[in-house]
């Protein structure tokens, strides 16, 4: 009986804690906007606690699929309310590099969340969009001046290249550590 009330205690704070992070950060973005009218910002906000939500049902459920998505519709909804609001003036076009790194960054949590522990079926895929919207954003902001066409016209083997060696590095690896790197099978042997 007690286990029961401390977990439904637990469960209350936890949402508390969601409300108290949504309402904040709903005021930080709204009040000092320059436009805090209209049905954009007003759903923003509520798409932000719907994600907060499914954030919270997540975490009691345990399941890493629901905090992927709640996680990406919280980052989303944050930015496109501050898109909206003008708070920042931001163009899609020139942040959505960015929105790919959270993707990848969001995928950590989730691994954590379903194994306990990091695991290379999430990591790798987090390394990719990383490392992609890395690039891409070096593009956005013209950090890199050649074109875009141009850089993948000549650079493709170099990055093939690079996803070789890359490969051949994890295989090294894994070799001298298999049980911290390769996940076990069902029969607990490497195939």
């Amino acid at each position: 009986m007690a286990d029961k009330n401390n977990i439904k205690l637990f469960r209350g704070l936890l949402a508390v804690g969601f409300l108290c992070v949504m309402i904040g950060i709903s005021f930080i973005i709204t009040l000092p906007a320059k436009n805090t009218e209209g049905f954009l910002v007003v759903f923003f906000i509520v798409l932000m606690f719907l994600a907060a939500g499914v954030i919270y049902l997540s975490l009691i459920i345990k399941k890493s699929v629901l905090l992927y998505v709640g996680l990406n519709l919280l980052i989303f909804s944050i930015v496109a309310e501050i898109m909206v609001t003008r708070l920042i003036p931001l163009e899609f076009k020139k942040i959505w590099p960015m929105v790919m790194i959270s993707c990848g960054l969001t995928l950590f949590p989730c691994g954590y969340l379903k194994y306990k522990k990091t695991r290379t079926i999430y990591c790798i895929p987090a390394a990719v969009l990383i490392f992609l919207g890395t690039v891409f954003l070096l593009f956005a902001y013209h950090v890199i001046k050649v074109p875009f066409r141009r850089f993948v016209l000549y650079m493709w083997p170099a990055i093939l290249i690079g996803a070789g060696v890359f490969l051949i590095a994890y295989y090294l690896y894994s070799q001298n550590n298999r049980e911290s790197i390769i996940e076990d099978t069902d029969d607990g042997e490497i195939k």
